[in-house]
């Protein structure tokens, strides 16, 4: 069975660490998500990321253009927290 792995990344030196461990995580067989911050988009670019992962990366919370509270109401799942149930 394949491990899904969410990876958080913050605007530290550990940034660059991290992006080899998404390297490694995905060599080994797990399907890897990665969520960042604007300060870790400063250090390591976030298509970097997505490379290593195969997968879209995850920065914005929120979407501006949504109405949360509708959204919401329609039981839609919120992208960023659904990757918990992957």
């Amino acid at each position: 069975m394949r491990k899904t792995i969410v990876v958080g990344v913050t605007g530290s030196i550990a940034a660059y660490k991290t992006l080899a461990l998404v390297k490694s995580l995905k060599k080994q067989g797990s399907i890897v998500y990665v969520v960042m911050t604007r300060g870790a988009c400063s250090l390591v670019d976030e298509k970097e990321f997505a490379k290593a992962s195969s997968n879209p990366v995850r920065i914005e919370m929120f979407e501006p253009e949504i109405d949360y509270q509708k959204y919401l109401a329609k039981d839609k799942p919120m992208e960023h927290i659904s990757l918990a149930d992957e």
